[in-house]
């Protein structure tokens, strides 16, 4: 059995990793916890569409990190006539799965624990389907297949059906019409991103999820600009990628091992909420090793605080 100093040590080492072997071993330990609760708890309480989802978000959550771990196993190429690129990580490329990983675990928490259980996260979720299906009809253009006409129709249906349920709604009913025209220029923008305080809708942007996630400013201010001016073409993203690679230098290791700090954070936030949302979840949490719980919940509590800890493990470290 390990020493307290030996737990100490060994968390030390994952729980802030400054290389890409510690990294990876790291993200190890959260696709062990997201492949053993989608198998334990996959087809437990499948009641709605809405935890239908839930569900389903988890395992694209896993492989989100799965990705994560081959890209920063980085690359490297020899032409038939011998010229050879070492081995290297972009971290351009880190930075758009990041930045997907942010939308996904903010996205869940906004629906799923932001906007409480009842109307607010009926509304909520219903016009995130709207958007995602208003958005894929913007293709109907290229539609050829009755098979696919049948589709759209149908598709169209749901939008209509869940905009009359969500005005059919106590909640929505209640609010001011201010509010209420708030809510129908969400559908017309295909945008979901919005909160209920009390009666009142405040519309979001993705950066201010940050404070709908509860994260510390002190970490996360402005992280998703950071993250979308590595991912976009700007000049900016081409004088960083130019940074990052002069001769005699690694900085491009650096960079990667410092923003996989973030890739934690986010999924530890992302699995507390989930936990939150299917408490059954916890037992498989607490049945991992310990210091896969200790990674995890850590990593959560430095993100957000001490009240978001998925159970007491922390306390091991003494």
């Amino acid at each position: 059995m390990a020493t307290l100093q030996q737990l100490r040590d060994e968390y030390l080492r994952l729980s802030q990793p400054d290389n890409i072997e510690d990294c990876i071993d790291a993200l190890d330990r959260y696709c062990n916890f997201f492949l053993s609760a989608i198998k334990n708890h996959q087809t437990e309480n499948n009641t709605s569409a809405q935890d239908i989802d839930a569900k389903i978000i988890m395992q694209m959550m896993m492989t989100k990190a799965l990705h994560i771990k081959s890209a920063i196993n980085g690359v490297e190429f020899d032409t038939k006539k011998g010229v050879k690129l070492n081995k290297i990580i972009d971290p351009t490329i880190i930075a758009s799965l990041i930045r997907n990983v942010y939308e996904m675990a903010a996205m869940f928490n906004l629906i799923y624990r932001t906007n409480k259980q009842g109307d607010e996260r009926d509304i909520v979720y219903k016009l995130w389907v709207i958007s995602g299906l208003k958005y894929r009809q913007r293709f109907s253009v290229h539609i050829t297949t009755q098979e696919n006409q049948v589709k759209l129709k149908s598709e169209d249906e749901i939008i209509k059906d869940y905009i009359r349920e969500i005005e059919a709604t106590y909640l929505y009913k209640s609010i001011s019409e201010k509010d209420k025209v708030k809510i129908k220029r969400l559908i017309d923008d295909n945008y979901y991103l919005m909160q209920f305080e009390g009666n009142r809708v405040k519309v979001l942007h993705w950066q201010a999820l940050i404070e709908t996630m509860k994260c510390k400013q002190d970490f996360f201010q402005r992280i998703y600009t950071y993250f979308s001016l590595y991912s976009h073409p700007s000049n900016v993203s081409v004088f960083q990628f130019r940074d990052m690679f002069m001769p005699d230098e690694n900085s491009f290791i650096f960079t990667t091992t410092f923003n996989m700090k973030y890739v934690f954070m986010l999924l530890s936030i992302f699995i507390a909420d989930y936990i939150t949302l299917f408490p059954q979840v916890l037992k498989t949490f607490n049945n991992l090793d310990l210091m896969d719980q200790l990674i995890i919940n850590n990593n959560n509590i430095f993100a957000r605080d001490y009240f978001y800890s998925i159970n007491d493990s922390w306390k091991e470290l003494g």
